[in-house]
């Protein structure tokens, strides 16, 4: 009986290794960096009783190596009783006494600049080596009574490769676990 021919498959493996950038083998790149850029969810927003529309927003740079990106849309992981009504991006707003704000969580009647000073995200285009940091902005509205929100935003963009997705890390819950006690 013949041994098996493990050898076949370690050159395999090895190639791959040394071709990641020019094979399917590599690690899923992205140019946009949503949140703190690690793509889980580190961060929880709770806002109880979302009875009338919020705003959301997320933070969006682009990748030092990131050429020229066009976003398309964002939706909503594991969404539970929400919707969007409107998706759009700012840029962070400078107040008279130099604070610098960008699109949070308040309600949609409510919302002063950056929302106010806000553009449709879809065919947004950015342009590789802008430095900015803009808001990716939600307005929300719950569609169920009782508990809603959702595990992160995903925003859907396009550069010269295709279309690419990367995901947010800011979770959006009507209700939330209490913290336990230590």
């Amino acid at each position: 009986m013949r041994a098996p021919r493990l050898r076949r498959v370690l050159p395999s493996v090895g190639l791959c290794a040394l071709l990641l950038t020019a094979t399917g083998c590599a690690a899923p790149r992205t140019a946009v960096v949503l949140g703190d850029g690690t793509g889980t969810t580190t961060a929880w927003v709770c806002v109880p009783g979302l009875d009338e529309p919020m705003t959301f927003g997320e933070s969006l740079r682009l990748a030092d190596d990131a050429g020229d990106i066009t976003l398309e849309r964002v939706e909503l992981v594991d969404a539970v009783g929400v919707r969007v009504l409107e998706q759009a991006i700012a840029a962070p707003a400078v107040e008279a006494d130099g604070t610098v704000s960008a699109i949070g969580f308040e309600r949609v009647a409510d919302a002063g600049a950056p929302w106010t000073q806000r553009r449709a995200l879809a065919g947004t285009v950015i342009r590789g080596g802008d430095t900015e940091t803009y808001s990716v902005g939600l307005a929300l509205e719950a569609t169920q009574d009782g508990p809603v929100g959702f595990e992160a935003i995903r925003l859907v963009y396009s550069d010269d490769t295709g279309e690419l997705a990367t995901r947010g890390t800011t979770a959006f819950h009507s209700e939330c676990a209490p913290e336990s006690e230590d």
